[in-house]
């Protein structure tokens, strides 16, 4: 994989990556989803956001984000209480992973190479798609 500046996922999460390392969430669902994120060198705003149906958000992220997921919670109530993909009673993340049965999209960038792809080695939610943009 050649470094990418620009990369979709659909979450029905799309994710697009920017030359400042943006990534764009979009939500094509047809309910809302509480994208998660990770990594182990950097927590980008706080882990966490909520989207409405095609609804988009621009993530900033570090050059060099390491070992990094995104993955959509779903179904979860006022009190953060998830049906799918939950990291506790809150919509920020704040460090922590969403629990096993999601879809994950993971990013390791910079090194000259960037590494990318969607993981069901913690299960399955939703359809994601990762795509390169220019």
């Amino acid at each position: 994989m050649a470094n990418i500046r620009k990369i979709h996922v659909s979450t029905f999460l799309v994710v697009t990556i920017a030359i400042a390392r943006q990534i764009k969430l979009k939500n094509n669902c047809q309910f809302p989803v509480w994208p998660g994120c990770f990594g182990r060198n950097d927590i980008p705003n706080g882990g966490g956001i909520k989207l409405e149906t095609e609804q988009g958000y621009d993530l900033n992220v570090r050059d060099d984000w390491d070992s990094a997921r995104i993955w959509a919670r779903t179904g979860c109530d006022d009190s953060f209480n998830c049906e799918t993909g939950g990291c506790g009673n809150e919509e920020k993340c704040n460090g922590r992973t969403g629990e096993s049965g999601v879809t994950l999209a993971e990013f390791t960038l910079g090194r000259d190479i960037d590494h990318y792809d969607v993981s069901l080695v913690d299960g399955f939610n939703i359809q994601v798609i990762i795509r390169p943009n220019d």
